[in-house]
């Protein structure tokens, strides 16, 4: 789906949850966030009190192999008319969108860096034994030359 911004059906809404969810479960999410008012719900261009709001529910449905949603309430009187017009900010929605685990993320770049650490060790380890080598044949050739000397 494209990256919008603005207000948003609540079958535009399930539309982007549809990918990490099922459209059921999508519904669920909503309905959750408009009851803590994570994710606010707007009526005819109002938006809806909180306490209001845990009244209303978000229900997906299926009809000719397509998923929508309505919004349902469990109001005595008045309540939830057909012609209203409800709505949810598009950026509340992406919100309830599975954040990347970041932790995972820093844990992957500190083993590179530590992986890049030992290899950088490791040659310098190298470059320190051919240094160590070269000095002992020195030691050697300079004793060898003494020996030859006092000879």
């Amino acid at each position: 789906m494209k990256a919008k911004k603005g207000r948003c059906s609540p079958t535009e809404a399930l539309k982007l949850l549809r990918l990490p969810f099922e459209p059921t479960d999508a519904a669920v999410k909503l309905t959750e966030a408009m009851h803590r008012d994570i994710c606010p719900v707007i009526c005819n261009g109002v938006v809806i009190k909180p306490d209001i709001a845990r009244r209303l529910m978000v229900v997906a449905k299926k009809a000719h192999g397509r998923w929508t949603a309505c919004i349902v309430g469990n109001f005595a009187m008045g309540g939830v008319k057909p012609k209203d017009v409800w709505k949810f900010e598009i950026d509340k929605v992406k919100t309830l969108l599975p954040q990347p685990d970041r932790k995972a993320e820093a844990v992957q770049a500190a083993a590179t860096a530590a992986t890049a650490a030992a290899e950088a060790a490791r040659a310098e380890a190298a470059t320190a034994r051919a240094e160590l080598e070269q000095a002992r044949a020195a030691l050697q050739a300079a004793t060898e030359k003494m020996e030859k000397a006092e000879a």
